[in-house]
């Protein structure tokens, strides 16, 4: 393996944003925003039971990058929101995605 590929990391790996801004998420790299987005897609699933399923990495793609798309779209245009914590924006944008249900026990972002 050539010194090249051992300073790249898969494109799902090294994720750094998850307790950073908006500001940050904007400001960082396109493959840190991608395997940040990976990670909060598993946490999702695993953490809060979301019904996201894929058997192959294309089907993960899909949902990464609606919810990359989202948490973009929802706050590039808006300064106001970019000192908001992504955590909150993903929780967000999961839900206004349909990725979530909404329930009685919802976090009050998503009611």
């Amino acid at each position: 393996m050539s010194s090249i590929e051992n300073n790249h990391s898969r494109w799902w790996e090294g994720g750094t944003l998850h307790d950073k801004t908006i500001h940050d998420w904007l400001n960082a790299s396109e493959q840190n925003r991608l395997a940040t987005t990976v990670d909060i897609v598993f946490a999702l699933k695993e953490d809060l039971g979301a019904p996201i399923e894929f058997s192959s990495g294309e089907d993960l793609m899909a949902y990464v990058m609606q919810l990359m798309a989202c948490i973009t779209g929802a706050t590039q245009e808006y300064p106001d929101t970019h000192m908001l914590k992504i955590a909150d924006v993903a929780l967000a944008s999961a839900q206004s995605l349909g990725f979530l249900p909404v329930s009685e026990d919802s976090p009050p972002v998503l009611q």
